[in-house]
């Protein structure tokens, strides 16, 4: 597919062999629908919320649509028909629990095992007299049973709301769940065979932990939910994802997004998410299938099989390429999505000049060859900013990572061959709370951290002398690092390189600087003075990203120089560097010092240009291991 330009175009992705799945759970909809009753929500009925204590309401005790009860504990078709159920276990009279309240201290509420008939609990209130932490702190079971069903009943805090163990044929339908665990789980049994053509919807879930899950099901529906918290798909396969509501906006420690995890031919469709998004794992290529879905009002920009294009990833919440081959992202902003800018098992494709923050992950090379992130600022992202996973050839350069609070720049252990990583500004990242953290981390091999030449990273952790180890189990180094430090507490690094290191009087001196300021640089003056400070004299720099670079003219034998930053931000603000100084030697001192940093020039830009649209040659092991989040 060709496409000579992408800003601007609408996210359109052609379903086919999906269409069957989505009619026959239309049809599904439409009967539960019709049968549905609504029930109010806890914002206006008077449940407590977490906000509100951990004890429950006496209203809720004593409301008079629920009878208090003990725990019911079902293990055959037998136990509904001993202990005084109503129905018979057919389709047309189900066996039913209703209209009761169950609040426990830390146990489980109704469980329901190894049973073949049909039966609803609805209209129930199941909670705790305390918080919901332990285990066994369980709301409603389902255990290796068919063609039950969960609806309009209550449940709070509890450690598992409503479990659907082994079971097929259920389904929870219109219930409200908040202050617990984790709300709605629905698994198999690993390594056996698939539980299948189970229902979620219409459910409301808020002030919990977790939202809902499936792992190890096939054919299941999940639709029409109002979640704040996650949806996570693993190990699924024909499941269907529509039509939800996902808010991340209160997602705190957790990260509250639309997971898939070796999730096989999903359909993904219809879904508003607000500050979350998709969080796909780490296969070759997805078995996906995603249109008309929203982050923060945006469409996320889901494009596969796409060549010779270029994307305004403004356009969209989310930007995932899977499968494409030379398109460039380029020129806009994304923020507070799940994973900025994906690229999985794509080819000769650029990320350049975007803004990507507070999202979960900036931007990921996947399974990818001869791919670029360039010119562009990664900060405030709850993982890494940027991460390269069994990708080859790769290079990163001239881009601020700073603040992220996992990682700045990630490789890990089945990270890849032959990727290049230089005259990159990387800052004050590892300060969260997660447990990988750090500026950098390489677990490829024959990774690069420098120019082959004189200029590497800038780095806030470099000690300033030697060379810079980069943590992993690679090995890395970057041979030319430079130093950058923190200038007061406003949200502005700088760090400084001078060539030659110790100049005579013949020398004209190259001044090069990596420059972050957090309301982004709009120009840099370099001011010298050779008169002790008395006078001083302006020289305007260029640059390339966030390296900025200018040449002091030579000075006599004996002359102290120093020299300093004037940095104006895009919003006006001035800052001004420490002034640094360095001295005019005679010119038959040898300098025996290692050069640490040199000037970017017209090489620079062209190492650039070949790395960007060149090939490099790399023999190695393709590694084939499964993927995960790291």
């Amino acid at each position: 597919m060709a496409m000579d330009n992408r800003c601007g175009a609408s996210d359109s992705v052609q379903i086919e062999g999906f269409h069957a799945m989505l009619r026959k759970w239309q049809l599904v909809l439409v009967i539960l629908v019709l049968a549905s009753i609504s029930v109010p929500t806890a914002r206006n009925s008077g449940l407590v919320t977490s906000d509100a204590g951990n004890m429950v309401t006496i209203q809720d005790q004593q409301n008079p649509s629920y009878v208090p009860h003990s725990p019911i504990i079902i293990n055959s078709n037998a136990d509904f028909e001993t202990q005084g159920w109503l129905g018979n276990g057919t389709q047309t009279d189900p066996y039913v629990i209703e209209g009761l309240s169950i609040i426990t201290d830390g146990k489980e509420c109704i469980n329901v095992s190894h049973t073949d008939v049909f039966f609803v609990v609805r209209n129930c209130f199941i909670s705790s007299v305390s918080q919901w932490e332990g285990l066994w702190n369980r709301g409603i079971t389902l255990g290796d049973v068919t063609n039950g069903m969960v609806e309009r009943v209550v449940v709070s805090k509890k450690w598992l709301a409503v479990t659907i163990v082994s079971s097929s044929d259920c389904s929870v339908i219109e219930c409200e769940i908040y202050d617990s665990g984790l709300a709605i789980d629905v698994q198999g049994p690993y390594g056996e065979g698939y539980p299948e053509h189970c229902t979620i919807f219409n459910n409301t879930v808020y002030d919990s932990r977790e939202g809902v899950h499936l792992y190890h099901v096939r054919q299941c529906l999940v639709d029409r939910n109002d979640i704040l918290g996650d949806i996570c798909l693993q190990e699924t396969v024909e499941c269907t994802v529509s039509n939800n509501r996902i808010d991340g906006s209160q997602a705190g420690f957790w990260s509250y997004y639309l997971s898939f995890f070796e999730a096989v031919d999903t359909l993904v469709a219809n879904n508003t998410m607000i500050n979350s998004g998709l969080e796909l794992d780490y296969t070759p290529i997805p078995s996906l299938q995603v249109y008309n879905n929203t982050v923060n009002d945006k469409p996320i920009g889901y494009f596969a099989n796409l060549s010779d294009a270029t994307i305004c990833p403004s356009n969209y919440g989310q930007v995932i390429l899977v499968d494409c081959n030379n398109v460039t992202v380029q020129d806009g902003v994304i923020h507070d999505t799940a994973d900025g800018v994906d690229f999985l098992s794509c080819r000769d494709c650029i990320l350049k000049n975007c803004t990507i923050y507070s999202c979960g992950h900036g931007t990921t090379l996947c399974w990818s060859e001869g791919c670029s992130v360039i010119l562009s600022k990664f900060h405030h992202n709850r993982q890494w900013g940027i991460a390269v996973v069994e990708s080859d050839n790769a290079l990163v350069a001239a881009n601020i990572v700073y603040q992220n609070q996992g990682i700045g720049i990630f490789v890990p252990p089945i990270g890849g061959f032959g990727n290049r990583y230089f005259h990159n500004v990387i800052c004050a990242n590892g300060e969260g709370y997660t447990i990988s953290a750090g500026n950098s981390w390489d677990g490829g091999q024959q990774s690069v951290w420098d120019d082959g030449k004189s200029q590497g990273n800038y780095w806030d952790d470099y000690g300033g002398a030697g060379e810079y180890y980069i943590p992993g189990d690679a090995g890395s180094i970057d041979r030319y690092p430079s130093r950058v430090s923190p200038v007061g507490e406003s949200g502005f690094w700088i760090g400084f390189s001078i060539t030659p290191s110790r100049p005579t009087e013949n020398d004209t001196v190259s001044v090069t600087m990596g420059v972050i300021d957090i309301d982004g640089v709009k120009d840099v003056i370099l001011s010298y003075s050779i008169d002790g400070n008395l006078t001083w004299a302006n020289l305007s720099m260029t640059h390339y990203g966030p390296i900025w670079t200018t040449s002091i003219p030579p000075q006599d034998e004996g002359t102290t120089i120093s020299y300093q930053a004037i940095v104006r931000d895009e919003i006006g603000n001035l800052e001004l560097s420490e002034i640094q100084s360095y001295a005019v030697l005679r010119p038959n001192v040898t300098d025996v010092t290692n050069v640490t940093d040199a000037q970017i020039d017209e090489n620079m830009l062209m190492t650039l240009a070949i790395a960007i649209g060149g090939t490099l040659v790399v023999a190695g092991l393709a590694l084939i291991l499964s993927r995960r989040r790291y």
